[in-house]
């Protein structure tokens, strides 16, 4: 997969979840529409995650400061270190847990990706299953 191809999954989440979540990451928002997406969030105990790399232009930090500080413990917040010649990641590195992670070596257990991918299967059971 060429870098510049990152797919958009069709995840279909509800109500609260689906609006704060196409207000921040599926449309341009706006910060006159974090106050009520964070009233949202807080209402029904929507926990945001998100993970980045340190070096990602696409991504950049400031987006980053911009949603802890609109969701204010909301925001589970994860930040890779790039460039990262022992795990072979570029400081322009982009896709967490898509081309970055299949480009991986999958028996590298503590790869950054590997790491990151363990978090958001645990995020998901938790929400999930209760687990």
């Amino acid at each position: 997969m060429h870098r510049d191809s990152c797919p958009r999954y069709k995840m279909q989440p509800t109500g609260a979840a689906r609006s704060i979540g196409r207000a921040i990451f599926g449309f341009p928002f706006a910060d006159s529409r974090m106050p009520r997406q964070r009233r949202r969030a807080n209402a029904a105990d929507v926990t945001l995650l998100a993970f980045r790399f340190s070096g990602d232009s696409i991504c950049p930090a400031a987006r980053f400061d911009r949603l802890e500080r609109a969701f204010n413990g909301r925001l589970e917040a994860h930040v890779i270190s790039t460039p990262d010649a022992a795990h072979k990641l570029d400081d322009d590195a982009h896709s967490v847990l898509t081309y970055e992670f299949e480009s991986a070596d999958p028996n590298d257990t503590e790869h950054p990706t590997r790491q990151a991918r363990r978090r958001f299967l645990e995020f998901l059971g938790e929400r999930l299953l209760g687990t």
